[in-house]
């Protein structure tokens, strides 16, 4: 995201919160503003807890809290933080304090998915010394050849397509209506993907990949959580605002020409084409020249239309290299475009 965007010093940004790692993140980068909007409110509860962890705990302390590292003192750690939080964040945690003593990276949809993938599938294919092989420090060479004689089998393969399908997915989240709207086959993307992650890129520098195996980031861990942001985004954190409700009042209310980077998450690939379609064209106009998107395709590829090629200039080399070095291996791949032209320049 941060190599897509190319954040400048004074930049305003936009993300979709998505539990706030990204907004986090930007505030590295020493930008004037971050606005994170989602229109979830469980995701703005996350959020204002992480903001809430890096104003009232230290660095150990913050990564025990969020469930990046063991501890049993989560609810002391959370009581530090509550008073930090608005009054429906602070209703949402105190009705959930069972569940974030487990740590908050445990919850989600998303994160039980992989949860049950990691407990119920992966003990069928490898032992848990055999994952922690995979993390072993390798050559290019070396990695695909562990990958093959030692990772890669029939079964495994089996596995993958039987868990990484539409009913299997539709299962863990029947909201996802999009699916079947466009959507890559899935199973087999997953093993193509799943073999780049291993063989291809370094898995000991992948926290997303070791989560997934082993339900521990390790000693890798995630941008916004590594000691070294820590004090930055800590410092910057006053730069951080949120809203809870849908992207496209935020964009009306922040008027034209006022944002110079857009993080997008995999939010467009909930919205139908003409939707999506839709939210370029207001995002064009909310956007100064010279700003950028990013946004990730998961599961539904999602391309702009024609004919605001003379506003939207598409990023492909870009785009391409990052979609190759993207930790996120189980995206289908990565779009950035800039704007060109102005708000009220439109042709």
């Amino acid at each position: 995201m941060l190599a897509g965007l190319a954040i400048r010093p004074g930049d305003t940004c936009l993300s979709i919160a998505s539990a706030g790692d990204n907004a986090l993140a930007m505030l590295a980068c020493d930008p004037k503003r971050v606005i994170a909007v989602d229109a979830s409110r469980a995701q703005i509860a996350c959020l204002e807890l992480r903001i809430a962890a890096f104003r009232r705990l230290d660095h150990a302390d913050m990564l025990v809290l969020l469930g990046a590292r063991p501890g049993l003192n989560r609810a002391e750690l959370y009581q530090r933080c509550r008073s930090q939080l608005s009054r429906p964040s602070r209703s949402y945690w105190d009705a959930r304090l069972d569940h974030l003593c487990q740590g908050i990276h445990t919850l989600g949809i998303w994160e039980r998915f992989f949860s049950t993938f990691r407990n119920r599938i992966i003990p069928l294919m490898h032992s848990r010394a055999k994952i922690e092989t995979l993390f072993v420090p390798r050559s290019p060479e070396e990695r695909v050849r562990f990958f093959a004689r030692q990772w890669d089998s029939p079964l495994r393969r089996l596995l993958l397509r039987l868990f990484f399908s539409l009913p299997s997915i539709r299962f863990f989240d029947p909201e996802r209506f999009f699916l079947g709207h466009g959507v890559v086959e899935i199973a087999s993307h997953v093993l193509e993907r799943s073999r780049h992650a291993l063989a291809i890129q370094d898995p000991t520098r992948n926290p997303y990949l070791r989560w997934i195996l082993t339900g521990s980031f390790g000693d890798c861990l995630p941008f916004a959580l590594r000691p070294e942001n820590f004090a930055r985004i800590r410092d910057n954190l006053d730069r951080l605002e949120w809203r809870s409700g849908p992207l496209g009042d935020l964009l009306i209310e922040l008027g034209l020409g006022s944002i110079d980077r857009v993080d997008l998450a995999i939010q467009v690939e909930h919205l139908i084409p003409a939707h999506y379609h839709a939210l370029l064209d207001r995002l064009m106009r909310t956007c100064r020249r010279g700003g950028r998107i990013i946004h990730w395709n998961l599961l539904v590829p999602r391309t702009r239309p024609l004919e605001i090629d003379l506003c939207l200039k598409p990023q492909m080399e870009l785009s391409r290299r990052l979609t190759a070095e993207d930790h996120g291996f189980y995206h289908h791949s990565v779009v950035v475009e800039e704007v060109v032209c102005a708000s009220g320049e439109r042709p």
